[in-house]
């Protein structure tokens, strides 16, 4: 998954949207990854931020997914600038990574 989220701006650059779908697809569906880990919440949002190029309706759905995992893992008060993109569709202008993540 850091691998993934590492290679989240060269996908985003050379337009390959699909393709880094399709491999956060294959890790978020492995059977070890764990729904509360810190890494597979940023993992979602990466690939919500991706996918938002192409189908903004996937994208919250993620993101929201990501916002759900890190209230399990830190709690409602650790999430930091995440609630702000809560009830919102994401896109490219307004997209920032949540604090939980640095």
């Amino acid at each position: 998954m850091r691998l993934a989220n590492a290679l989240h701006r060269y996908w985003v650059a050379r337009l390959y949207w699909r393709e880094a779908t399709a491999w956060f697809e294959r890790l978020l569906t492995a059977p070890a990854t764990d729904a509360r880990s810190t890494l597979r919440a940023k993992t979602l949002y990466v690939s919500g931020h991706i996918t938002n190029y192409y189908d903004s309706t996937a994208a919250k759905r993620r993101t929201d997914e990501s916002l759900r995992g890190l209230r399990l893992k830190v709690g409602e008060h650790g999430i930091g600038g995440a609630n702000e993109h809560e009830g919102r569709t994401v896109s490219c202008e307004n997209l920032a990574v949540p604090h939980a993540f640095h």
